[in-house]
């Protein structure tokens, strides 16, 4: 089966203030590269067989930042990234990463119509992750990477009892997502995925996988 990547790339970064308003933060500086460098970097070292790696974003000032700090990736090269540019003029609600990610994979299922392809998702918050990218992808059926966080109010989490999006207080047992998610195209139905009033959260997205998911654990 082929892999294919797709790194949601639409949301600012309030952390940077001033400069968070106007540029993607995955073309924000990290080392002397952009970040969306350093994670196509990653994912073609991982994965040397990776098809192609779809790039979201929502509007066409970000698509030309993404353009050009691609520019400084080792690999960004013959075909490989394609940026997508999803306009959300018409969502009545912040697109948040959920809704991002559903954007990229239907893309994703218009390209390889007849085909059902491996989809690697790749947030660019879990560059800085200590999990290692490769157990996600070659893991059975749809996996996740999680990893252990002293607060949970920030991530969203995982437990027995299911997927629960920035809990206000810790739940015991539940570890964050780590930004590392991994399934087939075939195993997700955007039928079924639905959307509260707010910004929309990646529990949304994987609540609608019926599959079992496997948890891929950082190392401590």
């Amino acid at each position: 089966m082929k892999t294919v990547a797709l790194i949601p790339a639409a949301g600012s970064s309030s952390r940077f203030r001033e400069l968070g308003k106007h540029y993607a933060k995955t073309v924000l500086p990290f080392q002397g590269r952009p970040i969306i460098a350093h994670i196509v970097d990653r994912i073609v070292t991982a994965e040397p067989g990776i098809v192609k790696i779809f790039i979201a974003v929502n509007n066409l000032t970000l698509r030309v930042q993404i353009e050009e700090a691609l520019a400084t990736s080792k690999f960004a090269h013959d075909g490989l990234c394609v940026v997508c540019d999803f306009n959300e003029d018409d969502i009545p609600i912040k697109r948040g990463p959920a809704k991002t990610i559903c954007a990229g994979i239907e893309h994703i299922k218009q390209t390889y119509v007849d085909e059902n392809v491996n989809v690697l998702v790749h947030l660019s918050d879990s560059l800085f992750s200590v999990l290692n990218i490769e157990d996600v992808i070659r893991a059975s059926g749809p996996s996740i990477g999680i990893q252990e966080v002293e607060d949970q109010h920030r991530w969203c989490v995982v437990s027995d009892n299911g997927f629960f999006n920035k809990p206000t207080t810790n739940i015991p047992g539940a570890k964050a997502l780590s930004g590392l998610y991994k399934f087939d195209s075939n195993s997700i139905d955007l039928s079924r995925v639905t959307f509260g009033d707010t910004e929309s959260q990646i529990s949304d997205l994987l609540g609608s996988i019926d599959e079992p998911i496997s948890e891929i654990n950082a190392p401590i």
